[in-house]
């Protein structure tokens, strides 16, 4: 079940012209401010990947309550965990979806998005394959989001507790 989008996040949907018709909480023009920016991702680790140009790359996004990271693609594929609080992420052409503690969610390479926190802020594990040396988020233009609000349906986190056991190779989902 998705909760009600904040309005903070609402406000910031709004402004950017993301806020799906029928579910505008504040016109920009009444916005206060906007969201404060989310701070620079803490990279933790960063590895070769073999036969490739290419590395992978592990950090902590954080986010202070109602933050948001801009605008942007990333040049290579996220893959991410949140692991506090809650973000809502809009995927350009696509219904708003919020995730909390505990939820995961990824990106193909060059998918247009807008990241936002919840009123609590958020930390969220990110790991992503990038080119040294060249940029891995490229700012972009406006969203064009869709005229509806997430369901449930629109929403399937995916929760692993285990590392894949050596014989199966698989994961558990709580």
């Amino acid at each position: 079940m998705n909760a009600p989008l904040g309005l903070a996040t609402m406000a910031f949907l709004a402004a950017t012209g993301l806020a799906p018709p029928g579910h505008l909480a504040v016109r920009p023009a009444d916005a206060a401010h906007s969201p404060p920016p989310a701070k620079p991702t803490v990279v933790l680790q960063r590895v070769a990947v073999p036969g490739t140009n290419r590395q992978m790359g592990m950090g902590i996004a954080e986010f202070p309550p109602h933050a948001a990271k801009p605008l942007h693609k990333a040049t290579g594929p996220e893959v991410c965990y949140v692991l506090e609080g809650e973000v809502t992420v809009q995927v350009q052409g696509k219904a708003a979806v919020l995730y909390r503690r505990g939820d995961t969610f990824q990106f193909p390479a060059n998918v247009v998005h807008v990241t936002t926190a919840g009123p609590q802020g958020a930390k969220v594990l990110a790991v992503w394959s990038w080119v040294p040396g060249k940029p891995f988020n490229i700012p972009a233009g406006t969203v064009a989001a869709r005229t509806r609000r997430p369901t449930s349906d629109a929403r399937q986190p995916k929760r692993l507790t285990a590392i894949p056991a050596p014989a199966s190779g698989s994961y558990r989902r709580l």
